[in-house]
């Protein structure tokens, strides 16, 4: 029933594929942006009315629960089918039941009964819709003491050596130390329901439970080499989060572990990984959040943590070398106009327009080097000779000039599309940074 009948806006699948047209999943991975513009469900859903009963109601009408007349129910079934989520929340008291569902699999775990990786989807769906759904609706289900913990200590945590799939097991291999150290089915739908929940505002990606708890998890899922594409999928959400948590000024304690253990996969990336364009926008929202912690120097707006100014202020000189390899690798990565090729350069390009926004207000101390004003023309002048942003717009925009009742016959994909304004917006922003920015200093 959520499935049929909550609004397309809020239908959310746990369980992304390689080429999925879910909106959600392409504006994260693809066009590669955490801000949601999702409508909330007062703009989508008819207010809910609860109709009084009438005169003798209350004596002739027949109930389904002690205390509802017929009235209610019906107003109850009209409400459901016009705001699921809502209902499921206020009238079915779907969290509690999740929470007795979940508090039943963590005691037949603990005897060693396995947990279907149906179950944790499913259970990761409804939850997901009903974070979408309304800010008020994330906040009860992260905030909720039964949900959440066990989620996370299940699904994030490394396995036990032994993987249960739909009901069936598979050890690991003596020696492979990698297979099966993460539950990746289990783990994949928890980290986008963790995405979903985090979204929706700072009060809940401030929590404690699970957000600041889990980066250290976070680290773990990065540090494996990822050699399969559930693997590499585990390790694309837990960059996404991250990226969520330096939005908000968030986790920033931990940033130097973080470049620590994603400078040297920059450093040898290629554009057929899915991995490198999510790790550079990992770097971009750290220099995002540098440069907002120097805008607000009285810290009024940003986390009461003792080391983020250290680390903030240190991140420009760690991410030194990974910026100068975006500038220096730039003109071989535009040389292909593939998906892949303009993924790759599109991070590039964020990462860059962050970090000479970040890095210009200190351009005067030596501590915080600086990409050169001739390394960003030279970066400019490469994608305006280069096919790559060509091919961009053509995909991008040009559907926009055809006549409606003229058969077009696109034959990109949405990733493709997504992928492209990505590039175009990216390339856009880094010009317009290289031109508002005082780079003659560097």
């Amino acid at each position: 029933l959520m499935t049929l009948f909550v609004h397309p806006y809020h239908a959310v699948n746990v369980c992304p594929a390689a080429g999925c047209d879910d909106p959600y999943i392409l504006y994260q991975t693809c066009f590669m942006s955490d801000i949601s513009h999702v409508p909330q469900g007062t703009e989508l859903y008819p207010p809910t009315q609860i109709k009084p009963l009438g005169e003798g109601d209350a004596n002739d009408a027949s109930c389904y629960r002690a205390d509802s007349s017929a009235a209610s129910a019906e107003s109850d079934s009209k409400a459901f089918y016009s705001d699921p989520a809502w209902t499921l929340l206020s009238r079915m008291r779907i969290l509690p039941c999740l929470s007795d569902i979940l508090l039943c699999l963590s005691t037949d775990y603990s005897t060693g009964v396995a947990i279907p990786e149906a179950v944790i989807r499913s259970i990761c769906g409804i939850l997901a819709m009903l974070a979408v759904r309304s800010p008020g609706a994330a906040g009860a289900t992260a905030r909720h003491k039964g949900i959440l913990p066990f989620l996370v200590s299940y699904c994030l945590s490394p396995s036990d050596g032994i993987d249960f799939k739909e009901g069936e097991e598979s050890e690991k291999k003596d020696g492979d130390d990698n297979v099966g150290l993460f539950r990746t089915g289990a783990a994949l739908p928890a980290l986008v329901l963790l995405c979903h929940l985090a979204r929706q505002s700072r009060d809940i990606a401030e929590l404690e439970m699970p957000f600041q708890t889990i980066v250290p998890d976070l680290q773990a899922i990065l540090c494996v080499g990822a050699e399969t594409d559930e693997e590499s999928g585990i390790q694309i959400w837990s960059l996404v989060l991250l990226r969520i948590l330096m939005r908000y000024g968030l986790a920033i304690e931990h940033v130097q572990s973080l470049i620590n253990i994603a400078a040297p996969r920059v450093e040898l990336m290629r554009p057929e990984s899915s991995l490198g364009a999510h790790y550079l926008l990992l770097f971009a929202n750290i220099c995002d959040a540098s440069k907002v912690t120097q805008q607000n120097e009285d810290m009024t707006n940003m986390p009461a943590i003792f080391e983020a100014d250290n680390c903030l202020a240190m991140s420009g000189v760690w991410l030194s070398s990974s910026v100068r390899s975006c500038a220096t690798s730039f003109k071989s990565v535009v040389n292909g106009c593939d998906k892949n090729h303009m993924k790759l350069a599109s991070a590039q390009l964020r990462l860059l327009s962050s970090y000479i926004s970040t890095a210009s207000p200190t351009m005067g101390a030596s501590s915080i080097p600086i990409v050169s004003k001739e390394s960003c023309f030279q970066v400019i002048e490469t994608a305006l000779e280069s096919d790559i942003l060509d091919h961009a717009l053509n995909i991008a925009l040009g559907a926009s000039f055809n006549a409606y009742w003229v058969d077009h016959s696109n034959t990109n994909t949405l990733e493709e599309e997504a992928i492209a304004c990505s590039f175009v917006s990216s390339f856009m922003s880094f010009v317009q940074n290289v031109a508002l920015e005082d780079l003659d200093g560097a």
